[in-house]
């Protein structure tokens, strides 16, 4: 017999609004995986250890959110193909959210980000983290 779980799993996304939902929590979890990575890159920019422990680190730094990163994008990915699989007539009955919409969002934050000198602590660009 099914586990509540996985009848619930196969189920979840039957609406536009299940969907957005779940693409809802995808962006908060990327947003909050930024927000820690900022945050490490801040903490070793102004960290005064060696320099070569400083680019050890910042690499490691990274390499960390990149594979942090990759299961959220793989699954807003996932989330996509199915929003854009749903008939016309059920994406015009819920609350519709463009797949282009959503990851031009995410895209723009870390660009902004990245491109912002005013925001990013100045040795990070030196150090190879972004």
């Amino acid at each position: 017999m099914p586990t509540l779980a996985a009848v619930q799993s196969s189920c979840a996304f039957a609406s536009p609004h299940h969907l957005d939902r779940a693409i809802q929590r995808e962006l908060a979890a990327l947003a909050a995986l930024a927000a820690v990575h900022r945050s490490a890159c801040c903490w070793l920019d102004a960290w005064s250890g060696p320099e070569r422990v400083k680019e050890h680190l910042a690499r490691h730094i990274a390499a960390r959110h990149q594979a942090q990163r990759e299961p959220h994008l793989l699954r807003l990915a996932e989330l996509h193909q199915q929003r854009a699989a749903l008939p016309i007539s059920a994406t015009l009955a819920g609350a519709a959210v463009s797949p282009s919409a959503v990851t031009s969002v995410e895209t723009s934050c870390v660009r902004n980000w990245e491109q912002s000198p005013g925001q990013r602590p100045s040795g990070i660009a030196s150090l190879g983290v972004g």
